[in-house]
């Protein structure tokens, strides 16, 4: 939805066959990597927007913390 609202977006998944072009054909960045990897995740700029999706909510403090140290709203 957001790419269709005209958003570039990112989608940051560590599961190699879940974040894939296929999936996701207008995703802008690499699809495979983790919060852990924060110069491959998107957020390093002011006038991004995260949006937290997590499966099981197993990680959801983690990422969350991770998303608040960012400059990304």
């Amino acid at each position: 939805m957001a790419g269709l609202a005209g958003f570039a977006t990112s989608v940051i998944d560590d599961r190699e066959s879940f974040a894939t072009r296929e999936r996701f054909p207008r995703r802008r960045s690499p699809g495979r990597a983790s919060t852990r990897r924060s110069s491959r995740a998107p957020g390093r700029e002011r006038d991004s927007y995260l949006v937290i999706v997590t499966r099981g909510h197993r990680d959801d403090m983690r990422v969350l913390r991770w998303a608040v140290g960012t400059p990304a709203r």
